[in-house]
């Protein structure tokens, strides 16, 4: 149990250290905002999950929590989708696309 926290704090820091550092180097930057956003949906998900997992029965924030890591994942392939487009340019070049993430 106590090794499991371990790893867990060990991977939130250092998602939060890169998250930091990436969005530090240009804060007004879209592209910035978007990984920072994305590392942090990465912390919400994994500390939520493990305390799903570990969780006794009764535990009364146990039903409030239960749905909060699958509404981190939404937000991570949300980022991850909109991280992907705007990558390699400041802006996603087809139409199809920009019709796809309008309201980003």
């Amino acid at each position: 149990m106590y090794l499991s926290v371990i790893f867990l704090v060990l991977a939130m820091v250092a998602d939060g250290i890169l998250g930091l550092l990436v969005w530090m180097q240009a804060p007004r930057k879209k592209l910035n905002i978007i990984f920072g956003l994305l590392t942090l949906s990465f912390i919400i998900w994994s500390v939520t999950g493990f305390y799903d997992q570990t969780a006794g029965g009764s535990d009364p924030l146990l039903p409030v929590m239960a749905g909060v890591p699958f509404i981190a994942g939404i937000f991570m392939a949300y980022f991850i989708t909109l991280f992907s487009l705007y990558f390699p340019e400041n802006r996603p070049s087809s139409a199809k696309f920009q019709k796809i993430i309008i309201w980003a």
